[in-house]
């Protein structure tokens, strides 16, 4: 129920922004928004029942087990672990930068000359561009470049 209520509120998003400069596809925003409510509700399980997962749907795991390979089942658990170390490494490369740069963003603070709205809405952009870079920042790493877009 979680997820459909998710999936509801990006299609409402994405109808209510179709007629403006910045809107985004209807495809993308029902799509993206119910694979982020259902990787939630998962993770959600997952967290809450630990390691008696098969509990909440005892057929579906039985399913699951009988036509899923074991040496599938076996490389999700280590494929997951090591995109989250490929994630934190692009993260922490990202904040070593900010860290290495923390001057010139001090410069461009007191170049703005931002009022009260810039000031609060400058630092929340900020929080999401570490973000985006660390997921990118691997890609770049690795040689498959970057673009934007």
């Amino acid at each position: 129920m979680f997820a459909l209520s998710y999936t509801a509120v990006g299609l409402v998003v994405s109808l209510a922004t179709r007629r403006g400069p910045l809107h985004g596809s209807l495809m993308s925003s029902v799509v993206g928004t119910a694979m982020v409510g259902t990787v939630a509700v998962l993770t959600a399980l997952v967290l809450e029942f630990r390691r008696n997962v098969g509990s909440v749907a005892p057929d579906l795991m039985g399913m699951l087990e009988a036509r899923v390979p074991v040496h599938l089942r076996r490389a999700i658990r280590s494929g997951l672990w090591g995109a989250l170390a490929i994630f934190g490494a692009g993260l922490a490369l990202t904040l070593v930068m900010a860290a290495v740069h923390l001057d010139r963003i001090g410069r461009l603070y007191g170049s703005l000359r931002a009022d009260t709205i810039g000031m609060v809405t400058l630092p929340l952009g900020q929080v999401m561009v570490p973000r985006t870079v660390a997921h990118r920042a691997p890609g770049w790493v690795a040689g498959a470049g970057c673009r934007a877009g």
